[in-house]
């Protein structure tokens, strides 16, 4: 795939193709087919990824109340998340910065995300994708026009009308939600949430965006523009309370310890909803050996992770022993088997033991969250240990021997000297993990390269991948309403609003785009992609350890 191109679906069928695909990463079990089929995310499909991707313990009555309650419909056992409910959820962002009339925020904080980025041309790359982000919609553009459309299908027409019980119901109803319709109390909350308490208040644009935004408003538009984890954005970071910018001195709102969904969370009656605490934290953390994991790419170096795992490789194929292990001295056919039985359950052994503390050792420091001096110095010590000194001096056991010999070949000289340079890297990362433990501030320095260097490459891509749900989010809007119209490249801030539905032209649209592809791909393209950082900020594509290693 990296060599050839490929063709692959654009438009809206695209959206809804990554949308399914995105549902589908999520799906954990096939036990039901329907719910598998269908695209929908349970709520021990959200227990196994907290806990996989971010050490997070929690059990499924407790998504159930506090993700599932506000995000899926209900906290009932069969509530479920399905890709209407996903596209809601990612549609929060683009919905606030709407509101708060700042699409993009980036341009104030270059200072913070140049770090991201090894050169100008990476940087003017990035802001490009923001600029053609910014341009796709703008404030009131596709507000308006969803309203326009909203209310001609329910009306009849796209004028503005008093905000009812009677005009909600009615949307409802068109769009078949009679259960909502049907539900007093909730259409007069809504009339109040979307009225701001003003009888005469009229459902236009402006109470159109308060209704979709007035319950998500906590949410902090900064958080694309923050060169930060998605952990991070959640429960803040600890060593900002102490080591943080003048502008960031008196802001505690992403701390764990003072969020105030824990304090409700401390305060509950419900026993079931306490979770055991940790260190001040809610949410009980475990410790999940991520520094060694290439599956979920929970660490904070992929290098580190990468080198690690080559050095087990090249130290193995140097210290191995190939001499048979003789248990049984005879030349027959059971001797024969016990011996090569024998041997092969002492290879297991050694690797098993040797590996194990070989790869732990090393990645020790390679952990997001909870790296201290000790565990850096641990890490420098298991370098020393299990790569420096074998590869100097004489030993054997087993089936691991180094002897000396004054005629070492080529070979041997070769991968002495490669395992040094793994030591030397794994040696430099460690002590730049010790500089960030000593000096935070490190990495907001405003040398472009320092900066770049001590950001952790984990951080670094998690930025990046934020511009392109953001970029793909606005795409994903701007196709959706392209269906609604006649043409293609349209401008939506010169177009009239329309008196008629435009249900059967969006289908029709879309029965035509479905067919749609574009070819993309080669090794050109990939290679183009890797080293401009485009693969990941455009296509939201971050190559993993697995497929490095």
């Amino acid at each position: 795939m990296i060599v050839s191109t490929f063709r692959r679906p654009i438009g809206a069928n695209a959206d809804v193709k990554e949308l399914e695909y995105i549902a589908a990463l999520h799906q954990t079990s096939d036990d039901e087919e329907e719910s598998f089929v269908d695209g929908s995310i349970e709520a021990k499909d959200v227990k196994y990824y907290l806990m996989s991707r971010y050490g997070i313990e929690v059990n499924t009555k407790q998504v159930q109340k506090l993700i599932f309650h506000d995000l899926a419909g209900g906290s009932a056992e069969e509530e479920c998340m399905d890709i209407c409910e996903l596209v809601a959820i990612l549609l929060i962002p683009f919905f606030v910065k709407h509101i708060k009339g700042d699409v993009q925020t980036l341009r104030n904080h270059s200072q913070s995300i140049m770090r991201a980025f090894s050169s100008d041309l990476h940087m003017q790359t990035y802001m490009q994708d923001i600029e053609r982000c910014n341009s796709l919609v703008s404030k009131g553009g596709v507000i308006q026009h969803v309203l326009n459309i909203i209310l001609t299908d329910s009306t009849g027409s796209s004028e503005p009308r008093p905000i009812t019980k009677e005009l909600l119901q009615t949307i409802f109803t068109r769009y078949g939600e009679l259960e909502l319709s049907q539900d007093e109390q909730l259409i007069e909350e809504m009339v109040l949430n979307v009225s701001g308490g003003d009888e005469n208040a009229i459902f236009d644009a402006d109470t159109f965006a308060r209704a979709l935004t007035e319950d998500v408003m906590l949410y902090d538009i900064d958080n694309e523009s923050r060169v930060s984890t998605f952990y991070e954005d959640v429960f803040g970071r600890r060593w900002e309370k102490h080591h943080t910018d003048s502008e960031n001195n008196n802001d505690n709102s992403n701390d764990i310890e003072t969020d105030p969904l824990n304090q409700d969370m401390n305060n509950s009656e419900d026993p079931e909803l306490n979770i055991e605490k940790k260190e001040g934290m809610v949410f009980r953390n475990v410790f999940t050996l991520s520094q060694v994991d290439f599956l979920a790419d929970s660490c904070q170096s992929k290098l580190h992770l990468t080198m690690v795992y080559l050095a087990f490789v090249f130290s193995i194929y140097k210290f191995e022993n190939n001499e048979p292990i003789i248990v049984c001295p005879y030349d027959n056919f059971g001797c024969q088997i016990a011996n090569s039985v024998t041997f092969w359950l002492i290879v297991v052994g050694i690797m098993v033991g040797v590996g194990t503390s070989f790869i732990l050792s090393l990645s020790i420091g390679n952990t997001l969250r909870g790296n201290t001096i000790k565990t850096v110095v641990t890490g420098l010590a298991g370098i020393v240990l299990f790569v420096v000194i074998p590869s100097y001096v004489s030993f054997s056991m087993a089936i691991l021997t180094n002897e000396k010999d004054s005629s070492d070949t080529f070979e041997v000289v070769f991968i002495r000297v490669v395992l040094t340079s793994f030591a030397v890297i794994l040696f430099i990362i460690q002590i730049m993990n010790l500089i960030r433990i000593i000096k935070p501030a490190v990495i907001r320095s405003r040398n472009r390269i320092v900066a770049y260097i001590f950001t952790r490459g984990t951080v670094r891509d998690t930025f990046l991948l934020k511009l392109a749900c953001s970029l793909k989010t606005h795409m994903m809007v701007k196709n959706a309403l392209d269906l609604h119209f006649e043409g293609e490249n349209l401008n939506f801030e010169d177009m009239e609003p329309t008196e008629t539905s435009t249900n059967a032209l969006a289908l029709l649209n879309y029965s035509k785009v479905v067919e749609k592809t574009e070819t993309i791909g080669g090794l050109w393209w990939c290679w183009k992609g890797y080293i401009t950082r485009s693969l990941v900020h455009r296509e939201g594509v971050m190559v993993n350890s697995r497929l490095i290693l």
